[in-house]
């Protein structure tokens, strides 16, 4: 392999004069470190192989340049396949191929659901080189033998592990062994195999270890976030949730982002709301054809759309520049998954912001979370009905300052103040300018100020007890006590003065300590006799009576309990 220090430029890989001047034509210059441990074991035609590094770092360069190397543009066989799981992405990794390809005459096609049939095939038929293709769309054109990939020198599975948490582990196998010959009975391909993932899940350990055979493994990405990346919580309800965003999404006017829900319904619902309150979104998820996705990205990309709310299926593969913000509206289950999320801001040397809403039922996930990505994450303070109107109230003002005095508000706002008069209802010379303003704003701009401030951070301005730091020779029964004893104060404050979550009265007013409970229950009588049968008795007997005094065998010895 060839050492990284030397790998400063891609014309130390010895690659063609082709690929080269495609390459200087996508502006690649500085090889990413994956493409530095990758590229010379691809290039030297490793057969099997494993690529680890999270999304955003290069992977489609990094098998895309060996693939494009090894394709003999005189055939019109398919000569390499790579699998995606989502069709956003099988269309990104088939342009940057294309692109890739271009001086050399490389022809790729993409196969993929939720468009034309027809179109597909005809590529196809035409020669493609390398097809790219979503698991589902690609059965289905081996089943109508539509393809044939027998032929095919390399498969490369694109985000393995969100193709197996997608459910597409049997179109896999089918696709894998499509490649051998009919009479095969074996599991793997019939060439050599490139796994690119950005986790190693023990899914993906049990695909690798079936299906590849003594891979070379270069792995790059760590469980954690860019430190571009500035880490923000806020701990709320489900229930205000929109409410928060509706407020960060006020008093952030440069936010270009992404906002993540765990469900399509939360998407729909979210996308919706923000609509009818004037932010510029749209949505992503499964339900939309492939029309509308495209349509939502393209006007995403040319920000005619700032907000985009998605799943993260979804969401999976877009590459898309430049994003100021990221906000979970809940948190995902496992810290790979907010790393990805959050990783598509902050690139390239940016700045960006990750915001996640935390309910009580996610904060220990939430300390997992910052615990296996030794993320520091900061607490916000949720805006305020006054700073929000404040800022409506600035806005306002600046496009009252622009409008033209033939302006139809200027107009109605006349007619108004005419009416007040003739009236008689208000002295208009007793107000002052600030006031006429703003009884302006109140009749014609009624969506300035928002309803009264409700308790949208559940915990206020204290830090969750499940986020305090923890002295880990302390465990959780005397922690914060030089005594030994449990930590308890006044007033019913878990955690003391230390700013933690402070129950309701009405969890402990009537609820007795320990001290005063009685564990001294009355002994049982054995059920067909008049002796009282002490615990210790009953337990090593292993027996027991019922009603007509036979005997029943219990099982095996355990504690008694009530």
């Amino acid at each position: 392999m060839t050492p990284l220090t030397t790998v400063d430029n891609f014309e130390s890989f010895g690659l063609s004069a082709p690929v080269m001047a495609a390459m200087q034509d996508m502006g690649f210059t500085t090889p990413t470190p994956i493409q530095r441990q990758a590229l010379p074991l691809l290039l030297a035609g490793a057969q099997d192989f494993i690529g680890l590094a999270s999304t955003g770092t290069g992977k489609t360069a990094a098998f895309g340049i060996p693939l494009i190397e090894n394709i003999d543009g005189t055939l019109k066989d398919t000569q390499a396949l790579v699998m995606s799981p989502t069709r956003e992405l099988a269309l990104q990794v088939a342009e940057q191929l294309t692109l890739l390809g271009k001086k050399k005459g490389v022809r790729v096609v993409t196969i993929y659901g939720g468009a034309s049939y027809r179109t597909q095939m005809d590529g196809i038929k035409r020669g493609a080189h390398i097809v790219v293709a979503t698991p589902g769309r690609l059965v289905d054109f081996l089943e109508q033998k539509i393809i044939k990939l027998q032929k095919v020198k390399t498969v490369v599975l694109d985000e393995a592990d969100e193709m197996l948490s997608m459910g597409f582990k049997e179109d896999m196998e089918t696709i894998l062994k499509a490649t051998q010959p009919e009479d095969s009975d074996s599991q793997r391909a019939a060439c050599r195999t490139w796994l690119f993932s950005a986790t190693m899940s023990s899914e993906v350990r049990r695909l690798a270890d079936t299906y590849l055979e003594k891979p070379e493994t270069v792995q790059v990405n760590k469980v954690g976030a860019a430190d571009t990346i500035e880490q923000v919580y806020y701990t709320v309800k489900n229930s205000y949730k929109t409410e928060v965003i509706g407020r960060l999404l006020q008093t952030l006017p440069e936010f270009y982002g992404i906002i993540f829900c765990q469900t399509k319904m939360e998407v729909a619902e979210l996308a919706d709301v923000l609509t009818q309150r004037g932010f510029p979104a749209d949505s992503l998820h499964g339900d939309k054809s492939q029309q509308e996705r495209e349509a939502t990205l393209k006007k995403f990309k040319q920000r005619q759309v700032k907000v985009i709310v998605a799943t993260d299926v979804a969401a999976r593969g877009l590459d898309i520049k430049d994003l100021t913000h990221v906000i979970n509206h809940s948190l995902p289950w496992d810290a790979e998954s907010y790393v990805h999320r959050i990783g598509r801001t902050g690139r390239n040397g940016q700045k960006g912001v990750a915001i996640t809403l935390v309910n009580p039922e996610q904060l220990n996930l939430l300390r997992r979370v910052m615990i296996t990505t030794k993320a520091v994450l900061t607490k916000g303070v949720v805006p305020s009905a006054d700073e929000v109107a404040g800022l409506k109230i600035k806005d306002v003002l600046d496009r009252v300052g622009t409008m033209d005095a033939e302006a139809p508000e200027l107009q109605l706002a006349g007619d108004l103040i005419q009416d007040l008069i003739q009236a008689g209802d208000i002295d208009f010379k007793e107000l002052s300018k600030e006031d006429l303003l703003a009884r302006f704003i109140v009749a014609y701009f009624p969506n300035v100020f928002v309803k009264k401030d409700m308790m949208l951070d559940y915990m206020g301005d204290r830090i969750p007890r499940e986020l305090l730091p923890r002295d880990p020779r302390e465990n959780r029964f005397t922690r914060g006590r030089d005594d030994g004893g449990p930590r308890r104060s006044s007033g019913g404050v878990r955690g003391g003065d230390r700013g933690g979550y402070r129950a309701r009265s009405s969890d402990r007013s009537e609820r007795p300590e320990r001290s005063e409970r009685s564990y001294d229950r009355p002994a049982r009588f054995d059920r067909g006799g008049d002796r009282p049968v002490e615990r210790s008795e009953r337990s090593e007997r292993g027996e027991r009576r019922d009603h007509s005094g036979i005997k029943r065998f219990r099982g095996p010895k355990r504690p008694y309990r009530d």
